[in-house]
């Protein structure tokens, strides 16, 4: 496993009409698959969907990044990261 990935993981897909699983193969957020940590933690807190950067480090954990804790541990990442959240949630919303 590549560290800062997301992990492969197998989903099942909705169920058929004629009631029948289908298995197909995924990422954990696709979208994601090909980007750091540091990188997918700033896309994080510039989004709005994390308003700490303990709600950010756990969301990256569930979707599968590794080393989470020593990529956001030192205090410039966490004080950009602070900054970020805080321009998200600003009526512009970081614009």
């Amino acid at each position: 496993m590549r560290w800062g990935r997301a992990p492969h993981v197998r989903v099942l897909a909705p169920a058929r009409e004629d009631g029948a699983r289908a298995r197909e193969t995924c990422y954990a957020d696709a979208m994601h698959q090909n980007k750091s940590t540091i990188e997918r933690a700033f896309e994080l807190a510039r989004g709005g969907q994390c308003h700490t950067v303990d709600e950010i480090r756990r969301s990256l954990m569930r979707e599968g990044y590794e080393s989470v804790q020593s990529h956001l541990s030192g205090p410039s990442v966490t004080r950009q990261m602070k900054e970020a959240i805080l321009a998200a949630r600003s009526p512009q919303g970081g614009q």
